[in-house]
């Protein structure tokens, strides 16, 4: 059936009749998006069911000190970390994870262009992101992480306790360690 628009009706052909269609196809869109959020919860909800083990968070930092102390401290969950944007959405692409911890400022794209790809070609699109950085001013910063929609943002050095419960916060009580350096 050529030229058919939904079902068997043909495709709108007026302008009284394309505010129809459109308003059929913006109540097909929320249906969709509906679905997709409770996709989501559903697949969040399996993944907290899992041991901590069991749960990924990929970080991403130019730093390697910063690397090596996240590695420590999150200890007992499947963590990866990356140097670079590339790195980090090649490893995107491989595997889903429960959450992103990354720098804004990378060396190429810097980690706001990276949460924006993820955004848009990641399996998880709407994985927590955790923003770390240097940056003095905390106004930028937090414009940034509201921006690019981060769950919560920590200037380092940050308070080691206090980025623990938001980890255990967006994956559940798990074995992040307490303190350290």
């Amino acid at each position: 059936m050529s030229g058919r628009g939904l079902g068997n009706r043909p495709p709108p052909r007026t302008g009284d009749d394309t505010g129809r269609w459109r308003a059929v196809r913006e109540e097909q869109q929320k249906h969709v998006s509906a679905i997709e959020s409770a996709r989501e919860r559903l697949r969040s909800a399996w993944r907290r069911s899992q041991p901590a083990s069991a749960r990924r968070i990929l970080v991403v930092d130019d730093h390697e000190p910063f690397r090596s102390v996240m590695l420590k401290l999150l200890e007992g969950y499947d963590v990866r970390v990356c140097g670079h944007a590339d790195e980090a959405m090649a490893e995107l692409r491989a595997r889903e994870y429960d959450v992103l911890i990354a720098d804004i400022d990378l060396p190429g794209t810097d980690g706001e262009e990276l949460v924006r790809e993820v955004r848009r070609l990641s399996r998880r699109p709407q994985i927590p992101v955790l923003i770390v950085s240097g940056f003095e001013d905390r106004t930028a910063l937090a414009a940034i992480a509201e921006r690019i929609g981060a769950v919560a943002w920590f200037r380092k050095p940050f308070n080691l306790d206090e980025f623990c419960q938001k980890v255990r916060e967006l994956l559940g009580n798990g074995p992040v360690s307490e303190g350290g350096s």
